[in-house]
């Protein structure tokens, strides 16, 4: 079996994560709205939002 190696070997410079503020997850959950909203009048019949590790569904 082939093991992961635990560094990032990729492109690009990353923050360091923080938390995110009251105001940041209310825009946050806008724009989701909004999103979604135009997407439905764009003639798209839904939409997904993936969830992967949860970051901003849990």
């Amino acid at each position: 079996m082939e093991k992961m190696l635990p560094y990032y070997f990729g492109k690009g410079v990353f923050s360091v994560p923080r938390e995110i503020t009251k105001e940041e997850i209310r825009n946050t959950a806008t724009d989701f709205s909004n999103t979604a909203l135009r997407s439905i009048e764009s003639g798209f019949d839904g939409v997904e939002i993936r969830g992967a590790k949860g970051y901003l569904l849990d």
